[in-house]
């Protein structure tokens, strides 16, 4: 009676900060945000292990500076001539063009480590981690997440990763596309997921309902293999207050030298004896 009585409390103290005007206005302004950068994603190309994305302005302005470079090099001998003794006018092109080369060079390792001739000729880039993915986009994790959980359903996306827990094809070879941004509530839910704070004789935990298009119908209270997250009350433990605004998905600090923990969402039998209401403090989860 005393841990249901406090699960109830917990729920009713959670449900006014999940409807304040704040909150509201975050969420609001993060659909809004979403359905703006929804129209590039959707020209991404999804293969089983990677997201090939197009980078022309980049791309271009790389070439474009490096070949300032080249011809201001060739210029060089015709302009200058015989006007400085003792320098021969050709070794400063010659340094040109290891100067544009070293341009292209690095312009290639700043997004992805491995980065074909031929991608960056035809001006795309492979990208085979959440991470690099935000870094060639500008964009925070969060939306590109959430579009992978939204378009799962017609993707051939592969998964792996310390936080790829919701998604349905996970890999243990090794291989696969790699989800090493863990995600917030209020995403999961904008995914097609309901969070729901379930109590058993072992205490509470979180249940995913998957609501997304094509996914398999799950009924509660029935044996079946369930997306979870067990003993939530090990998380919560010492959480005294709700997590401070989190910058492109990473891990914060609620006070100094204190992590916020990562929830573990796993796929397994659980047993359900009551519902104690929806889940929305605003944790993260991998």
């Amino acid at each position: 009676m005393k841990i249901a009585g406090a699960a109830i409390f917990a729920q009713r103290h959670e449900t006014q900060q999940s409807t304040s005007p704040a909150n509201r206005k975050r969420e609001a302004q993060a659909s809004e945000e979403y359905q703006r950068r929804k129209a590039k994603m959707d020209r991404w190309v999804i293969s089983e292990d990677s997201i090939t994305i197009e980078c022309n302005r980049y791309i271009t302005s790389v070439v474009v500076v490096a070949l300032f470079v080249v011809f201001g090099g060739i210029a060089i001998p015709f302009t200058v001539g015989d006007r400085v003794k003792g320098v021969d006018p050709f070794q400063i092109t010659f340094f040109c063009w290891g100067i544009a080369g070293l341009i292209i060079l690095m312009a290639k390792g700043r997004y992805v480590s491995e980065w074909p001739w031929h991608e960056f000729v035809h001006r795309h880039v492979v990208c085979r981690t959440i991470q690099e993915v935000c870094d060639v986009t500008s964009m925070d994790s969060q939306f590109v997440i959430t579009y992978l959980l939204l378009n799962e359903w017609k993707t051939i996306l592969k998964t792996k990763g310390p936080y790829n827990g919701m998604f349905s094809r996970r890999t243990e070879d090794g291989s696969g596309f790699t989800i090493n941004e863990p995600i917030q509530t209020s995403t999961l839910m904008l995914s097609g997921f309901t969070l729901l704070k379930v109590l058993n004789v072992f205490g509470e935990h979180v249940v995913c309902l998957d609501a997304r298009r094509a996914s398999e119908s799950v009924t509660l209270f029935d044996a079946q293999r369930r997306l979870v997250c067990t003993h939530l009350e090990e998380y919560d433990a010492d959480l005294t207050s709700d997590p401070l605004p989190a910058q492109n998905g990473k891990k914060i600090s609620e006070k100094p030298g204190k992590q916020l923990e990562v929830k573990r969402l796993t796929r397994e039998d659980l047993r359900v004896d009551r519902i104690l209401g929806i889940y929305i403090r605003d944790s993260y989860f991998g």
